[in-house]
């Protein structure tokens, strides 16, 4: 979302690199259409401070932080996560692993492996261990069942005494590929 204007971006500004490693990605797409949560309402940032890394917000700006992107191209060669179905009923505890290019480390994939959902609020929210630094917003949070890789949640954000917010994918994505654009 643009944070000046209270909307999306435009789709042509929305770029998608699968498997960024230094300069180079297997595969580059933009935003085909965007699928919001039932019910969105954008909340930004108390204020806006570009200089900053990261924005103050709300706590309720968490609970619909994300967007469902179709993408204008597919990536044949890569093999799409499966979608964790109940994630939003995992025990506190379960295992997890966080992924994400952030803002110190852009063009090389991190992982905090081993971290833990530690509690989910009132509002289905859920609250982990896991490193969030600035520009993880967005990581997918997996966890492993055997030897299958599955995404649970999407990181949103972090708090103030090192823990960070995730909104369950099952939550408010029940079947991505049938998502179409108008």
């Amino acid at each position: 979302m643009d944070p000046w204007q209270g909307k999306p971006w435009p789709l042509r500004h929305i770029h998608f690199l699968a498997g960024v490693k230094r300069g180079k990605w297997l595969g580059h797409s933009t935003a085909k259409c965007l699928h919001f949560p039932p019910g969105y309402t954008y909340v930004g940032p108390i204020s806006i401070n570009p200089n900053l890394p990261w924005q103050e917000v709300p706590w309720r700006a968490f609970l619909q932080d994300m967007v469902l992107i179709v993408l204008e191209d597919s990536f044949a060669d890569i093999a799409p996560l499966q979608i964790e179905q109940g994630a939003e009923k995992l025990p506190a505890n379960t295992e997890l692993v966080h992924a994400s290019y952030p803002a110190d480390r852009r063009h090389m994939l991190s992982g905090h492996f081993g971290c833990h959902l530690t509690a989910t609020t009132d509002e289905r929210l859920w609250i982990t261990d896991c490193d969030s630094h600035a520009g993880s917003s967005g990581g997918p949070i997996l966890i492993r069942d055997e030897e299958k890789w599955s995404l649970a949640a999407i990181m949103v954000g972090s708090g103030i005494r090192s823990y960070s917010i995730a909104v369950p994918i099952g939550q408010w994505v029940t079947d991505p590929a049938n998502r179409k654009c108008p």
